[in-house]
């Protein structure tokens, strides 16, 4: 190997301990763990050396890791890190590369993502298992290993697994996932001191505390240490990566960091495995179609996490492809083995929505309200979800003026829990099932969710009004303008051209800037 050759490899290792094996013994043995290795690390430059001298070796190379290869090359997805749908065949592909090196810890690995998306917790733990004791001390792999943990609701193990092992002292990655996995379990955090003290005498490079950094700031976020945290997430946006872009994201929404803090836009955009972050980015800015791959995306790179198959849902029910709701809500019961409460009632939400819940089957019915109204005694944000799903149920069982009271309720709910982009979805969905129904006063309801809409700036409610706009206007023509092909119809935006109230409700006259057609509702 010449000494420009050496020296390439090594500015692509990063700190993959299978690459640097290779590097300096190369083999088509060697080559398979590093291979598999810079897949599952996102190292793209290290993935692309291997697989060139893979492929200058393919006719002694076994079949699937010359494919391997030639896919890294090419871009494929499953080689760039976007895993495509996980399936049994996705397990007996990697089976075929674990024959080739039965001691790669990194293919263990990705065997028990798999089989945790297949929903079998208990060959998944093995895998990971046999991983952990092949790699006991490789940073990735207890990463994985403790994420994997997690969303087996299993988070004091994976609290311990970090805490307990002697590299999480001195390595910045593992105390910002030790930090994360205690919140979590709700322990106390062991790494705090060492935490704190590897930032505050900037032992490492920008790019290894960046997700340190925004640990540290999120709990001191929690602690109303505002002006701390807004520091720590500035030093964390130096070298962000995915975790640390969509953490920071989701603080300056939730939590209302946005003062002082840099846009993130272009960080996100420079980086292609910023799944949750560049679809928070897109659903913000009204991109639902590109949200929603964006979505996928991320559920595709965590294979047996369920919060992406909640977002998921959320956005299919935007763009009125229930069917996709009711596949995606199924895949994370298989994932989980139950549904979170979220997904169980955007899952509901599809099927009363398409039609397909047996709304006169008084069995049925009768089930569903009693669970419902269990869901609504747990109070807080489900109880608003529930209670608008409970107004759905009214509505499309002929009972209008219960329906309208219900979605009432929901909406001073979501203003009261969740603000008003939450109140402006409920009054969005409120004024689809009155527009649908044919109920008095359904214009008033419309002027309202607009306003709402436009009060909490959500391009998500403001996209699916636009629909109600043009279903108000014809509403024999329902079922085309309610559904997921005539999504591209309504991404253009309309421009509030007026707004007022009387004593009636709401008034609002709003068109297309370009050309200026307005739609007026009066109450």
């Amino acid at each position: 190997m010449k000494k420009s050759e050496a020296r390439n490899a090594r500015a692509a290792e990063g700190n993959g301990t299978a690459f640097l094996a290779f590097s300096e013994d190369r083999s088509l043995g060697s080559a398979s763990e590093a291979l598999s290795e810079a897949i599952l690390e996102r190292n793209a430059e290290a993935a692309k050396h291997v697989a060139n001298y893979v492929l200058q070796n393919k006719s002694n190379a076994p079949a699937p890791l010359v494919r391997l290869a030639s896919d890294t090359l090419a871009g494929d997805s499953s080689a760039a890190g976007v895993l495509p749908p996980p399936g049994i065949g996705d397990v007996a592909h990697w089976r075929s590369l674990l024959k080739l090196a039965p001691n790669n810890p990194a293919v263990w690995a990705d065997m028990a993502r798999h089989y945790s998306s297949l929903g079998d917790k208990k060959q998944a733990l093995r895998c990971m298992k046999s991983a952990l004791q092949l790699a006991p001390d490789h940073r990735w792999m207890l990463r994985t290993a403790s994420r994997l943990l997690v969303h087996q609701e299993d988070a004091a193990a994976a609290h311990k697994l970090l805490a307990n092992h002697p590299r999480t002292r001195v390595d910045p990655w593992l105390m910002a996932a030790e930090l994360a996995c205690a919140h979590i379990a709700g322990k106390a955090p062991k790494s705090w001191k060492a935490a704190n003290d590897a930032l505050r005498f900037d032992r490492f490079p920008a790019a290894h505390i960046s997700e340190l950094a925004t640990a540290v700031g999120m709990m001191e976020l929690e602690g109303g240490q505002r002006k701390q945290a807004r520091k720590l997430v500035q030093r964390a946006l130096i070298a962000p990566t995915e975790n640390t872009l969509a953490q920071v994201l989701w603080a300056k929404e939730a939590k209302h960091l946005g003062d002082g803090i840099q846009s993130l836009d272009k960080l996100i955009g420079a980086r292609r495995d910023a799944y949750e972050a560049a679809y928070r980015v897109r659903l913000r800015r009204g991109d639902i179609q590109d949200a929603l791959k964006a979505c996928q995306q991320w559920g595709s790179d965590e294979p047996f996490a369920a919060r992406p198959r909640v977002e998921a849902t959320f956005v299919a029910s935007l763009l009125d492809d229930h069917s996709l709701v009711i596949r995606t809500a199924d895949e994370a019961l298989r994932i989980d083995g139950k549904l979170s409460y979220p997904l169980e009632l955007n899952q509901l939400f599809a099927r009363l929505s398409s039609g397909q819940f047996p709304v006169h089957d008084a069995d049925a019915g009768q089930k569903t309200e009693a669970r419902l109204l269990a869901l609504i005694e747990l109070g807080g944000p489900v109880a608003m979800h529930a209670t608008a799903n409970l107004a759905l149920l009214r509505y499309r069982s002929g009972k209008v003026e219960p329906g309208k009271e219900l979605y009432r309720k929901a909406i001073d709910m979501a203003r009261k829990i969740e603000g008003f982009e939450s109140a402006a979805m409920a009054a969005t969905f409120a004024a689809r099932e009155a527009i649908l129904a044919g109920a008095p006063g359904s214009d008033i309801l419309l002027a309202e969710a607009l306003h709402l809409a436009e009060r909490s700036g959500s391009e998500s409610a403001s996209f699916y009004n636009r629909k109600l706009q043009a279903l108000a206007a014809a509403p024999d023509r329902a079922s085309l303008i309610l559904s997921p092909s005539a999504t591209s119809q309504f991404l253009k935006p309309m421009k509030i051209i007026g707004v007022s109230k009387d004593q009636g409700g709401f008034v609002l006259t709003v068109g297309r800037s370009e050309p200026p057609t307005v739609f007026q509702c009066k109450s």
